[in-house]
């Protein structure tokens, strides 16, 4: 496993990065995993904990727009 820090930047080298994401050999690290209600909590540990990875936000399907703002913003 290793860590690559690239930025494709022409359409040869997002063909390329296309490839490798289709044939499973490149997948996103994810650190860490919040209920939509728990986006608060998810800011502070992205903003102050040492992390490695993607903090995903979860919400189940359903959900209104204006609950998510509600509770967004509560």
């Amino acid at each position: 496993m290793g860590i690559v820090m690239w930025k494709p930047n022409n359409e040869e080298a997002l063909a390329f990065l296309e490839e490798l994401f289709e044939a499973g050999k490149v997948v996103p690290v994810i650190d860490r995993r919040y209920p939509l209600s728990e986006v608060p909590e998810a800011l502070r540990y992205l903003q102050d904990e040492p992390h490695l990875g993607k903090i995903v936000i979860t919400m189940r399907v359903g959900v209104t727009s204006a609950r998510i703002t509600s509770r967004l913003f509560s």
